[in-house]
């Protein structure tokens, strides 16, 4: 699949293809007119880039990702780092759940009067 396939398959930009390829989160076949094709396999690992960095890996944590693909011992690092993550996901909504408890509570208290 070439880029211009995914970019209209998946509504992913071609930059942004571009970059994570550039940056080597995902690497693929170059072709002999000089653009790039993608296999089945790459264009599930394209997805789950398009997921970690929604979710705020870095680069480095999605390169770690696949690096420790293959094994069971290295799925088992994948889920550490799956874990880790969905934590820090978890705090930043506890966080973002507290300010919107104060805010309620100003708009509580707004209608009261007494603020």
């Amino acid at each position: 699949m070439t880029i211009r396939e995914i970019e209209e398959r998946f509504c992913i930009p071609a930059e942004k293809l571009k970059r994570y390829e550039s940056e080597g989160l995902i690497i693929g076949k170059e072709l002999e007119d000089g653009t790039k094709d993608y296999n089945e396999d790459q264009v599930r690992d394209l997805g789950a880039v398009c997921i970690f960095t929604e979710a705020g890996f870095t680069c480095g944590e999605i390169r770690q990702y696949f690096a420790l693909g293959g094994t069971k011992e290295g799925a088992a690092g994948q889920v550490r780092l799956l874990r880790k993550k969905r934590g820090e996901l978890l705090e930043k909504i506890h966080c973002e759940q507290k300010l919107l408890d104060k805010i309620d509570y100003i708009i509580r208290e707004k209608r009261k009067g007494d603020f």
